[in-house]
């Protein structure tokens, strides 16, 4: 088991070399309807397995496409939500700009919006949606905006006015991990520290709760349901950290 632990850090680095290979060869036949999400979904699954981290879904499966809004505890969380559903990500304008990240999530149809301007990025993914309708794919946004141990830290209002405006339902996630100290990424953490700190680490389990969704119909204005969203996945990760998850989604 060591000795494994010991090659976690070459097996992965293989891991995001040959997803880059295969996305660089995929992105081009895009236009004809490849996606690389099956492929990232199996590099997901296979990261989770080199890390030991143990993926549990509690809830239903939701109707799509829609806009799926989680807390954010981790780099990992991308990982653990990518092998589980076929949904393209948001992130920050800033990351298009990272060093091999910012390229992979390009091609990963990865969304980039400014923070600064709500109207953009509203605009921004209400093209999306028209665009992708017919593939079904979820938005996956973390509306914390960072990453957090104890969520649910105050949520941005983005993803609300979107779902408001358009109609779109949300899909409420709570992720947690029985390891949270281990495992959350916090901002005085480096990733490479991070990584390694993980290196040497036991087995862990990510517990996902699938919580009821939030129909823009039922609201008034989107801070209500944003509000809601956030009341809801507080209770889902309470419910999950104290090993009540199953009991949780069955009330």
């Amino acid at each position: 088991m060591k000795i494994f632990c010991v090659l976690r850090p070459l097996v992965i680095f293989l891991f995001i070399v040959s997803a880059l290979i295969v996305l660089a060869i995929i992105a081009p036949w895009r236009r004809f309807g490849l996606s690389p999400n099956a492929f990232f979904r199996w590099w997901s699954r296979s990261a989770l397995w080199i890390y030991g981290i143990e993926v549990e879904v509690f809830g239903n499966a939701r109707p799509a496409p829609g806009i799926i809004v989680s807390n954010h505890v981790s780099y990992w969380d991308i990982v653990v939500l990518g092998s589980r559903y076929d949904g393209v990500f948001v992130a920050k304008s800033e990351v298009a700009g990272w060093p091999i990240i910012g390229w992979a999530a390009r091609l990963m149809r990865t969304i980039f919006i400014s923070r600064r301007s709500r109207k953009s990025a509203i605009t921004k993914l209400n093209e999306f949606f028209s665009q992708h309708d017919s593939h079904s794919s979820d938005v996956i946004i973390f509306p914390e905006g960072t990453t957090s141990a104890a969520p649910c830290l105050e949520f941005k209002s983005g993803a609300f006015h979107l779902a408001h405006r358009t109609g779109r339902i949300l899909k409420p996630l709570a992720l947690a991990y029985d390891a949270m100290d281990r495992m959350a990424w916090l901002k005085e953490d480096s990733l490479t520290g991070h990584i390694a700190r993980l290196t040497f680490a036991p087995r862990c389990r990510c517990t996902v709760v699938e919580l009821p969704v939030v129909d823009p119909k039922d609201f008034e204005d989107p801070i209500q349901m944003k509000q809601a969203c956030r009341r809801s996945i507080q209770r889902g990760f309470d419910a999950a950290m104290s090993g009540q998850a199953e009991s949780f989604v069955s009330f």
